[in-house]
């Protein structure tokens, strides 16, 4: 084979690689893309420990956030929404922009729960109903 059917063949492949690269990518950013994860967080003012979840938008698309909820099973029906946010910093429904982060934090009592097993999973659903959950871990103090 001759230099120029090698580079044909080179600029063959280029091309065939990033075309379905760009095919993929714009599927990707066309999608709802979150994290949920559980946090503890200490309330100065109040001199109490709660319990939060923290809803990250990781994908190019804003999102609208209808509830964040807690369940004993990932697969169970039963669960404990939170309402209304106790540090009052946040009101559900929450406008999600791209690569932000919001934390709702749920009543003090629910690092009773918690510890006692009853909830093991968090859980935020959206307005385009993706719903997204998280397994609980939780570390002594």
């Amino acid at each position: 084979m001759e230099w120029t059917n090698w580079l044909t063949l080179g600029i063959a492949v280029l091309g065939a690689t990033l075309g379905v690269f760009n095919a993929v990518w714009l599927i990707r950013k066309d999608t709802v893309r979150l994290k949920v994860r559980f946090v503890t967080l200490y309330v100065p003012g109040a001199d109490v420990w709660t319990g939060a979840v923290e809803v990250i938008n990781t994908g190019y698309l804003p999102v609208t956030i209808n509830e964040v909820a807690f369940h004993s099973g990932r697969r169970s029906k039963t669960r404990a929404a939170v309402i209304t946010d106790f540090l009052q910093r946040t009101q559900l429904p929450h406008r999600l922009e791209p690569r932000t982060v919001v934390s709702v934090a749920a009543h003090p009592d629910i690092l009773g729960n918690i510890d006692s097993g009853r909830f093991t999973w968090c859980s935020t659903s959206t307005a385009c109903e993706t719903q997204v959950f998280a397994k609980i871990k939780r570390k002594k103090r």
